[in-house]
């Protein structure tokens, strides 16, 4: 297998960077963009991500975790806490 280096621009600072020290962004319009590892540090993406939170159906006795507020199996929000059930709070 051959390698054959190549150089493309950075799509944010346009500096010549070698094709195999870059990171493939895809733009709005499906289009390959070649960010350098440099550029990448600096603007590293500062995104919140979403917890997976527990949650009890009361109505189908159902103890899970998800992101969405959202019973798996009746598919109903309706009846949903968002408190910790133990086996013993099931029993007593």
């Amino acid at each position: 297998m051959v390698v054959i280096k190549t150089n493309v621009n950075c799509y944010q600072c346009y500096q010549a960077v070698d094709k195999t020290e870059t990171l493939v962004v895809l733009s709005k319009g499906l289009q390959k963009l070649y960010q350098c590892a440099n550029c990448y540090k600096k603007n590293k993406p500062q995104g919140r991500f979403e917890q997976r939170k527990s949650f009890y159906c009361e109505k189908c006795k159902y103890k899970f975790s998800s992101k969405k507020p959202l019973c798996p199996y009746c598919n109903s929000s309706e009846r949903l806490t968002k408190s910790n059930i133990t086996v013993y709070d099931l029993i007593g």
